[in-house]
């Protein structure tokens, strides 16, 4: 083994451990979040809080398709599924949790509904603005579908 391919399997393996790194530093600072929203809960006890969910699904029949294997068939298909957890610990401490299930969508893998944790974060009313912690989702979204209508 010469030196440049000693060298690239270094690199590859420092690029293994720093995504590896990156890997559970995401995974820890969700529980991280989620612990402190549910640990704050009992001590604060401002209200119970509100649990929401809401799913879209198809039911499909495939009539013709290139493949024979999937042609003829049919099924019902969860699309997304979201449940919702807020909570108002005090007047200006919120938190939410919102996970999404979402399929594939396609009919050759077998994957089945796939967790992501969309939002995790704590809230406090400072002023009058908001200072969030955690994973927060894109503000862009909220305010289009209020004003389509969604």
């Amino acid at each position: 083994m010469n030196k440049n391919q000693e060298l690239n399997i270094k690199v590859k393996t420092e690029e293994e451990k720093n995504f590896i790194r990156r890997y559970f530093m995401k995974k820890w600072s969700i529980v991280l979040v989620i612990a402190l929203a549910i640990g704050l809960l009992p001590r604060l006890g401002h209200s119970a809080g509100e649990f929401k969910g809401y799913m879209f699904s198809d039911y499909y029949y495939v009539v013709n398709h290139h493949d024979e294997n999937i042609e003829g068939h049919h099924g019902h298909w969860f699309r997304r599924i979201y449940f919702t957890y807020n909570n108002g610990l005090t007047e200006k401490i919120k938190t939410r949790l919102r996970i999404e299930f979402n399929s594939p969508g396609d009919f050759t893998s077998s994957d089945k509904l796939s967790p992501v944790v969309k939002d995790a974060y704590l809230s406090a009313k400072v002023g009058g603005q908001d200072l969030m912690f955690g994973i927060i989702s894109t503000p862009t979204w909220g305010n289009v579908e209020k004003i389509w209508g969604y």
